[in-house]
């Protein structure tokens, strides 16, 4: 029968067969759907955004894993912190930093650009301040420079169970069926 639609598919242009996911991103999106309970779309979604994000040192699973934490996966999620310093916002999948501005922050609301903003600030936090640490890179990530000095201690343990829920097929005690915020 494949073999059939396929000839029809070559015959026929505008019969066009949608190419499957890349084996890691179908990996990692069934393993969002049972840990984190979202639906398929979703799921393959922010597998693949997570996966074209991932950089050495900091891996799609821990991209997703902080996703669940910072915004249960609301990629138009936005935040803001008022201090004497100034107004600090926090955007996207990730809550990424960027740097006060309003419109940078609607940037991060994409789903690509809040994970590729995330991978790239825990990215720096790692090869900068924490000096290669990936717990002092995730409190960081969740808190700032106070991360840096041992604040939010219990952020990476957060994270870190998420991780393993993910690798061992469980549900994840805060699942709730979610699917993608409509654009």
């Amino acid at each position: 029968m494949i073999k059939l639609i396929a000839m029809i598919a070559l015959l026929i242009p505008s019969v066009a067969l949608a190419d499957p996911p890349p084996s890691d991103v179908a990996a990692l999106a069934s393993e969002l759907e049972v840990t984190f309970g979202l639906k398929p779309g979703a799921a393959i979604a922010h597998a693949e955004a997570a996966t074209a994000a991932a950089l050495p040192g900091v891996s799609a699973e821990l991209l997703v894993a902080v996703a669940s934490k910072e915004s249960s996966f609301d990629y138009r999620l936005r935040g803001e912190l008022v201090t004497a310093a100034g107004v600090s916002r926090f955007c996207g999948v990730l809550q990424a930093m960027s740097g006060g501005s309003p419109r940078r922050c609607r940037e991060l609301t994409g789903i690509q650009a809040g994970y590729s903003a995330g991978a790239s600030e825990i990215e720096h936090w790692l090869n900068g301040r924490c000096k290669g640490s990936m717990d002092c890179a995730l409190r960081a990530h969740g808190c700032g420079n106070v991360g840096v000095l041992g604040a939010c201690a219990a952020y990476p343990a957060s994270i870190w169970a998420r991780v393993g829920h993910l690798r061992a097929g469980q549900r994840h005690p805060e699942r709730k069926r979610r699917e993608l915020p409509s654009s």
